[in-house]
């Protein structure tokens, strides 16, 4: 089944810093990779070389120590031109619980500027 994020309003997700992990977005022929910098349950940010249009659908996939995390994602607008912030579109119900699980550990334990993501 799959789990589609809906940011509550007056909410917002928790954020964590990345260690760089692996970002793939894949759309239309073409692939962008990059690395990781924020995730959250909802969406995250990316330091790419070649940004995508804001609005553009891609698949998504974010290498973490845990396993890939895959998915759809709409891209951002950032004023910076190595970032790209995507926007979690659809995700697996075992990627979502995957990345939930992730973000709950992090938080429990660390600060919130400490990277996080690394690879085990």
């Amino acid at each position: 089944m799959a789990y589609y994020p809906r940011p509550h309003s007056t909410t917002r997700a928790p954020r964590i810093y990345a260690n760089g992990e692996a970002v793939r977005l894949s759309m239309e022929g073409k692939v962008i990779s990059g690395a990781l910098r924020k995730i959250s349950t909802t969406g995250g940010l990316a330091s790419v070389k070649q940004k995508a249009l804001p609005g553009t659908l891609a698949e998504i996939t974010v290498m973490v120590g845990s396993g890939p995390i895959n998915g759809l994602a709409e891209l951002l607008y950032t004023k910076e031109p190595q970032d790209q912030a995507f926007r979690f579109i659809a995700l697996s119900e075992d990627d979502h619980e995957r990345l939930a699980l992730l973000i709950r550990l992090a938080l429990s334990g660390l600060t919130s500027r400490t990277p996080v993501l690394g690879r085990q």
